[in-house]
């Protein structure tokens, strides 16, 4: 049995797991809402897509990123008459296109009924979760940290065959401590409407939210009785895999009481090499099965009296509008390893879906605000501490 404590901070009760975190924001009921997209005159060839097979990314024709949004002001005397380029049109940044392609191919395309956002989980037979993990890309020669001839952000291809490379998830305590440091700082900055510490108006802040858990996870092989349990489409998606499949029993350290037992399937990846900051980052989406039924008797019968891999989790959660940020330390059951600290970035599923469906059915939409806003805090934070300290200091 795990031991700890549980503390949570703000308008969160006590007790309450990660997930109960308010929900995110509704984008359009904003009071400062942007101006409206401009509309689509038929249904684009990205969203017709969706409809057929998907394989690979998504070409540059099916692209659901036409245009970028985020315009500069600027003073329109200083140039005179002046236009933005000669179809009046701002480029969107390539790495935000594939972003942007990545996750409406991933995640928007997988409306098939079955899949519900990873807010739903408590409802929903699976979900799907949308996270970017804050690490290194490892070259598997020199077990270093890969260097490549690039100069700013470069999104890996997974179809290159001389690419031998793997993604370490982790940093220094050092690092975490400064991390912790600054997140800490820019929740309580939030809490300040009438301080905007970081921008020049005077617009307040949207506040943030926390929440200190302690949880530990256990680790179990399925048995065939809790791999028939799984939702169908769970079941077609682990295929032959199913002899690997585990579930995961996370419990509060100080009650012992199951918040949740899950089994877990990575569908896709997008590897982001960044040679000027600190850290490179893995965007991942993942599917969510809610394991019903006691536990015990769904896994193999040898796991029940066998020691099991175990994680104790001590993490602290910030969330703001779609995106909360999760900075953990993590406590292994093997001896080899003692402690390992991770960040993570996490975004609303059911925001991008939503926006996405928008913009796939020619609608006004935030698709593009919400996948800017998610590269945004990843990149502050692949950054590391040494950009995050001029911040709280």
């Amino acid at each position: 049995m795990c031991s700890g404590s549980t503390a949570v901070t703000r308008v969160i009760e006590q007790g309450s797991a990660i997930k109960k975190a308010p929900d995110a924001l509704v984008l359009s009921s904003s009071p400062n809402r942007r101006s409206k997209r401009r509309r689509f005159d038929a249904i684009p060839i990205f969203a017709r897509s969706c409809r057929g097979p998907n394989s690979g990314l998504i070409n540059k024709s099916q692209s659901p990123v036409k245009e970028a949004t985020n315009l500069i002001a600027r003073d329109p005397g200083l140039l005179g008459p002046w236009e933005d380029s000669v179809t009046k049109v701002i480029t969107s940044t390539e790495s935000i296109k594939l972003l942007s392609d990545f996750l409406y191919k991933e995640v928007v395309c997988r409306l098939d009924g079955t899949v519900e956002p990873a807010e739903s989980m408590s409802t929903a037979g699976a979900a799907i979760e949308i996270e970017a993990k804050i690490g290194q890309l490892i070259d598997k020669k020199t077990n270093v940290r890969v260097s490549m001839p690039v100069t700013t952000e470069y999104v890996l291809d997974k179809n290159e065959p001389d690419l031998r490379v793997y993604f370490k998830s982790s940093m220094t305590v050092a690092q975490q401590f400064s991390m912790n440091r600054f997140l800490n700082k820019v929740f309580k900055d939030s809490q300040n409407s009438n301080r905007r510490p970081f921008t020049d108006d005077n617009k307040p802040r949207v506040p943030m939210f926390y929440v200190h858990s302690r949880e530990c996870d256990s680790f179990y092989e399925l048995s065939k009785a809790g791999f028939r349990s799984l939702p169908p489409y769970v079941r077609e998606l682990l295929g032959s895999r199913r002899s690997n499949a585990k579930v995961r029993i996370t419990r509060d350290q100080i009650t012992g009481n199951t918040l949740a037992q899950i089994v877990k399937i990575h569908l896709a990846d997008l590897d982001v090499y960044s040679p000027n900051t600190e850290f490179d980052y893995r965007v991942s989406i993942n599917l969510e099965a809610n394991l019903k039924g006691n536990w015990r008797d769904l896994v193999m019968p040898a796991a029940l009296n066998g020691e099991t891999l175990k994680r104790k989790k001590n993490r602290m959660s910030y969330k703001h509008l779609a995106y909360q940020i999760d900075l953990t330390q993590v406590l292994l059951s093997d001896p080899a390893v003692s402690k390992v600290h991770e960040l993570e970035v996490e975004m609303s599923t059911a925001e991008i879906r939503k926006h996405g469906v928008l913009l796939r059915d020619g609608q006004p939409n935030e698709f593009e605000t919400l996948v800017q806003g998610f590269a945004n805090n990843i990149r502050i934070l692949a950054s590391g501490p040494k950009y995050a300290l001029p911040w709280w200091r």
